[in-house]
């Protein structure tokens, strides 16, 4: 029983920071990408 909980709640802990992991780097990337692309142009 414990261990479902803890596991449930580190699921969802991963799943957050994931998420939120995703949010910082996805303008980020768009940055890398904008910057890459004016290097070629």
């Amino acid at each position: 029983m414990v261990m479902g909980q803890h596991g449930a709640l580190f699921g969802n802990g991963i799943r957050e920071n994931f998420r939120i992991a995703n949010t910082l780097a996805s303008p980020t990337r768009a940055l890398n990408r904008a910057h890459v692309v004016s290097e070629t142009a």
